[in-house]
């Protein structure tokens, strides 16, 4: 049988900063235990990158000249997937949105407050119970259900109201 090209690897992202309590931890062992897989490739998106992980890095800064360069770089590397799994529940997850805006889907834990809620949303993502179940979907490649050319994804524009970003409708692609 022919191999898929490289680039069809289910592509992962972790979002900012490399600290627990955002769910790096979780990210890495994901990333340490399907480090072989040919099925899937990890990107961490942030200011600040974690040698010791064997994930790939982007160097990306919010700025107010660009707003959108987290959402910029998730569209032009084709992240199928943003995993945010924060240890404590967020009232709100910025970098959900902006996943969501580049046309990732959103992988999180039932723990996660207003982000598994958001995942909860048809087309969004998925809401995993827990760490066995995350590495379980991935062992599978039930998590593959999510890529980009599988969910016929819509990009959407955010938009800044304050310190909060609105999920637009589809924007033409």
């Amino acid at each position: 049988a022919m191999s898929d090209p490289p680039h069809s690897a289910f592509h992962v992202a972790f979002l900012g900063m490399p600290v627990a309590l955002k769910g790096w931890g979780v990210f890495k062992a994901l990333a340490e235990a399907f480090a072989a897989d040919s099925r899937y490739r990890f990107t961490h998106f942030g200011g600040q990158s974690d040698p010791s992980t064997p994930v790939g890095f982007q160097m990306v800064v919010l700025s107010e000249a660009e707003p959108k360069a987290m959402q910029d770089h998730l569209e032009a590397l084709d992240v199928d997937a943003a995993l945010i799994w924060p240890l404590c529940r967020e009232t709100f997850s910025f970098t959900a949105y902006e996943a969501a805006a580049a046309g990732a889907a959103v992988i999180t834990g039932p723990d996660s407050g207003n982000v598994a809620a958001f995942a909860h949303e048809p087309g969004r993502g998925r809401v995993l119970t827990d760490e066995r179940a995350l590495m379980e979907a991935f062992a599978s490649g039930a998590i593959c259900e999510l890529a980009r050319t599988r969910r016929g994804v819509g990009l959407s524009n955010l938009i800044y109201s304050g310190m909060t970003g609105d999920l637009l409708a589809e924007r033409s692609a």
